[in-house]
Parts: structure tokens; sequence; C-alpha cells
């Protein structure tokens, strides 16, 4: 293989995995992830059967502030907030951390493979919203 075929195979390498790296970063603050649950669990304030959702989460403009929705299909199943965080180590994981407490497992942080920064969910304000279809507006 020719120097110049070499150089042009590194570039294109190093294209891809850049643009790989850029789009994990911009799904930290807005992004979404596929929830398997094995057993009825708690999440964002609410008894979630098993079965399996998509928890997404929205980042406030200049803001620590997290919005989070549990959905099944197009229905919003709870809705609560969060706080982005820094966390005191990097996480060798995309993890889904659990407090357990009273006989039942409620979600509490959102964490980040290779990365400090996680999602504390603020577990006192969630609320359940079982009827709402994704993007309906209720006016």
């Amino acid at each position: 293989m020719s120097a110049t075929k070499r150089t042009l195979s590194g570039v294109a390498a190093l294209l891809v995995a850049t643009s790989a790296l850029a789009a994990q970063g911009g799904s930290r603050v807005d992004g979404s992830r596929a929830v398997q649950l094995s057993e009825t669990t708690t999440l964002l304030g609410t008894s979630v059967p098993r079965g399996t959702y998509t928890l997404r989460w929205t980042r406030e403009p200049k803001s620590e502030s997290v919005k989070l929705e549990l959905a099944k299909g197009k229905n919003v199943v709870a809705t609560g907030k969060g706080r982005w965080v820094e966390t005191d180590y990097t996480s060798p994981y995309e993890a889904l951390v659990y407090k357990t407490g009273k006989g039942t497992s409620e979600l509490s942080e959102i964490q980040f493979r290779k990365s400090m920064d996680a999602i504390r969910v603020d577990l006192g304000s969630t609320q359940a919203d079982a009827s709402k279809p994704q993007g309906s507006d209720t006016n």
C-alpha cells in the first residue's frame, strides 16, 4: 500500500472515530436509553410493571436541570426531574442506579460509560402520567 493510500485510510478512520465520539457526547445532553425491566420497579415515582420502556432526558439550556420521561411506545408513563452532576469517579458502564428501600427499587441515577457525568433523579419531583401520549397537548 502506498504512503498516500495509508494516509488517506488513516484520515478516514480518524473522521469516523471523531464523528462517533461527537455523536456520543451530544446524546448525553439530550438522549434516550431502552430500559428492560424484569420485575415491577419504581421509575420517576411510578410503579412500572415489567417490560421494555424508553427513558428520555433533556437538559434545560444553561442549567443543571434535566427533564426526564419514561415511555412505552407513544405513551408517556411517568415524568420527573433530575440534575446534571459530576461524580467522584468515572463510570465504566452505561448504568441505571437504583436506591432500594421499603421493599422496592427506585431509579436514582443515570450514569454514562467512561464519564464522570451523571443525572441524579430528584425523587421528590416525579409524577405519573400514564394516559398522556407523547407529544399530545392538554390545552
